[in-house]
């Protein structure tokens, strides 16, 4: 089910990421492992998954599909408003997007957890319209 090297580098950055949630455990690296650290807050136990991907400036489905056997895996954890599991995905020039997953599929959210605000549908923005940071962000 592994391919390619473990996730070192990638994986102390996620732990600094995850310490500021609360406490962290640590998974050891296991062919069999379905995540790779535990997040225990005061009202929430987050189990944590973290793959590299080659794109990430693509839509949650398209991660979705490429990681479809990691999500089942995290989809076998007895999920209940206090426990909670989530894909953490990077690539290897360091952009991170984080996801929810769930029963219907995946959320995105932010390094913190929360949901990430979808932008509310407008009219179209022309160009000049557009103001440094609004357009082409993805998210953190």
């Amino acid at each position: 089910m592994t391919r390619g090297r473990p996730v070192t580098k990638a994986l102390d950055e996620a732990l600094l990421i995850a310490k500021t949630r609360g406490d962290v455990m640590k998974f050891c690296p296991d062919t069999e492992s379905a995540c790779d650290m535990m997040i225990r807050t005061s009202v929430h136990l987050v189990f944590v998954r973290i793959k590299r991907v080659c794109k990430i400036r693509c839509t949650k489905e398209e991660i979705g599909a490429e990681l479809q056997e990691w999500i089942i895996l995290l989809r076998s954890f007895p999920v209940s408003e206090s426990i909670l599991c989530e894909l953490w995905v990077y690539t290897k020039q360091n952009s991170w997007r984080y996801f929810r997953v769930g029963s219907s599929g995946l959320e995105e959210i932010g390094r913190d957890g929360n949901p990430v605000r979808q932008p509310e549908k407008g009219p179209a923005i022309t160009g000049r319209d557009v103001t440094e940071g609004e357009a082409g962000t993805t998210p953190a």
